[in-house]
């Protein structure tokens, strides 16, 4: 499988699956966890999974018309960062 046009972690995990899976999974399950102890059990499980399901759904759809970038990552990241901060 040939994968172009990509952030370049992709072809990592790509390469390496067998490492990658069990490291996502890993993370993921501590997201939900540190959910899960913040929020409670059902309200923690509830944001965990809209947060997958919203993630999930911009990835697919701004992929293809090329608007993910590294820029744009850090971009959002650092905005968020700065409002979690002003907020807190």
């Amino acid at each position: 499988m040939s994968i172009t046009n990509t952030l370049g972690f992709e072809i990592f995990v790509n390469k390496y699956s067998s490492i990658s899976k069990p490291i996502v999974l890993l993370l993921l399950g501590i997201a939900f966890l540190l959910a899960i102890n913040q929020l409670g059990a059902v309200v923690g499980i509830l944001v965990g999974s809209i947060s997958l399901m919203t993630l999930g759904s911009l990835i697919v759809l701004l992929t293809p018309l090329k608007l993910i970038n590294y820029k744009s990552i850090i971009f959002v990241f650092v905005f968020l960062f700065i409002a979690e901060q002003l907020t807190f």
